[in-house]
């Protein structure tokens, strides 16, 4: 299983970005592997909110992401990420 996180920066000691579509990067870890990695996110260049949430969502699902954790999804990545689980840091 995937599981991405929203982070500040390419490593996977980064700390947790609060906003999913204008994080720095994604931190991913496999859980059947046990390898970490990190992907810049493409969607921080994006401009309007619908393109940033879009363009997020749509590099995470297509890389077999299976969980999500970030804060705040903004209001079109939910839509996109049907079948992700989303968890949201208190």
């Amino acid at each position: 299983m995937k599981v991405f996180i929203s982070a500040e920066d390419y490593n996977c000691d980064a700390l947790f970005h609060p906003q999913f579509s204008r994080a720095k990067a994604f931190v991913v870890f496999d859980t059947e592997t046990e390898e970490w990695d990190a992907y810049a996110n493409p969607a921080i260049y994006a401009k309007g909110s619908i393109n940033l949430d879009v363009k997020a969502a749509l590099f995470v699902a297509d890389r077999g992401c299976h969980v999500v954790i970030s804060d705040n999804f903004g209001e079109y990545s939910p839509t996109m990420l049907t079948g992700i689980n989303k968890h949201y840091k208190d």
